[in-house]
């Protein structure tokens, strides 16, 4: 899972808890918090009703701030059963239950942010960086909330993987094409190979020796044979169609193209046949260049699976000069057809300035002429296409092709003088 995403599920995981925390503890609210968890009926988790409260609700009585307290007696198994008798979703359950647990182990991981320094003068309002922290303790702090999730699924049973509709969301796009058990054994597998592939990037740290590369690439031999071992080769293609290296790195080279289900899984298919020959991490130099010579041939491969029109847009698109003006033009919420103007416009625009730089009938004035003319021109067409602000940001970033049509002002030879 890319960061954003986690970003976004860590979010959204501490708005349940805070919106649950929050119900338990304004009694004025009272009405609304009962009426609150039949939710639980609508939920897309496939699991029975737990709304209906029996007669031993403790939120039949008035909720103060010892509801809280009365809620957390007993056991973590007890506390999920009491919440699941008021008519909290799992979801709800699950986060609760994780503060609860994460509670217990809370010395434990403060003892080890000691090498973190929360300094805000560094930080601002972030915490500190794991990478403040030794390799030793990121791999204790692994451990310890691998012991939180087993206590959680232990006390929550077959609850523990009911998702929340964003969670469902993510779990159909990467795994619904397989049985619940293969899920489990599936996902276990990319965990054990997650915190290997950490523990091996922290041990070598920013400089990677040959002999880091060859275990990375070692990992990713045995991951494969891992998941070979238990997935069809009909499951397993599709598992890097959806979850694999050669997978993530296509739909980023074609997050301006837009291709269809077809499209895509032709293209992935010749990359996964490339990475097979070529490794996807851990080259060393002579490797890399030999990958790099060889991804000429990959573009054409791939423009040969598409039709003459759909292989002229991906030309076109995966230029990185697209990509850049794309990019840019991206946070003035411009649609990416402009970039395909501009991009012209500056293919047009530079081929006549060489031109003109070369026309040796020319002399110094009437060159510097010429290509102040044609600088007017085209700030002239972009000024038409972005507003003021926007066009005076591309000039400073990625239109800085513009800059090269104003002529550096002539070398003086005078002499300071003394």
């Amino acid at each position: 899972m890319n960061a954003p995403k986690r970003r976004l599920l860590l979010v959204s995981l501490l708005a349940n808890v805070a919106a649950g925390t929050w119900l338990l503890l304004h009694p004025a609210d009272r009405s609304r918090a009962v009426a609150a968890p039949s939710v639980a009926a609508n939920t897309p988790t496939g699991l029975p009703d737990s709304g209906k409260r029996g007669a031993a609700s403790t939120l039949d009585s008035p909720i103060t701030r010892g509801t809280w307290a009365a809620l957390q007696k007993g056991s973590d198994r007890e506390f999920a059963e009491h919440l699941r008798t008021e008519g909290f979703p799992p979801e709800i359950v699950r986060a609760l239950l994780r503060e609860r647990v994460r509670a217990r182990f809370k010395d434990r991981l403060d003892v080890l942010q000691v090498d973190a320094k929360d300094e805000y003068w560094r930080n601002g309002l972030n915490p500190p960086r794991d990478s403040n922290l030794s390799v030793q303790a990121r791999a204790e702090r692994r451990a310890i909330y691998r012991e939180i999730d087993a206590a959680v699924k232990s006390a929550m049973g077959a609850d523990f993987d009911a998702a929340s509709p964003s969670e469902l969301a993510v779990r159909r796009r990467a795994y619904d094409y397989l049985s619940q058990e293969k899920i489990d054994q599936v996902t276990e597998i990319e965990r054990d190979y997650s915190d290997l592939y950490q523990q091996i990037r922290e041990a070598a740290g920013p400089i990677r020796l040959q002999s880091d590369r060859e275990k990375l690439r070692l990992l990713e031999r045995e991951m494969h044979a891992d998941l070979a071992a238990i997935l069809t080769p009909e499951e397993l293609l599709e598992y890097n169609f959806r979850n694999g290296a050669s997978a993530n790195s296509v739909s980023y080279r074609l997050r301006l193209f837009n291709p269809t289900e077809q499209e895509f899984r032709a293209l992935t298919q010749i990359q996964l046949e490339f990475d097979r020959e070529y490794g996807t991490q851990g080259w060393n130099a002579a490797e890399l260049a030999r990958r790099r010579e060889a991804e000429t041939a990959l573009d054409a491969k791939m423009m040969a699976a598409l039709s003459p029109e759909r292989a002229a847009e991906y030309q076109r698109v995966t230029d990185k000069n697209y990509q850049k003006t794309a990019n840019f033009l991206d946070q003035y919420s411009y649609p990416p057809n402009i970039a395909g103007d501009i991009v012209d416009l500056q293919k047009s625009v530079t081929t006549r300035a060489e031109s003109i730089r070369h026309n040796t009938s020319y002399s110094a004035d009437v060159r510097r002429t010429e290509l102040e003319g044609l600088y007017r021109e085209a700030s002239a067409t972009l000024s038409a296409k972005l507003s003021p602000a926007a066009l005076e940001a591309y000039k400073r970033g990625a239109g800085r092709w513009l800059q090269q049509l104003q002529p550096k002002p002539a070398p003086t030879n005078q002499r300071p003088a003394r």
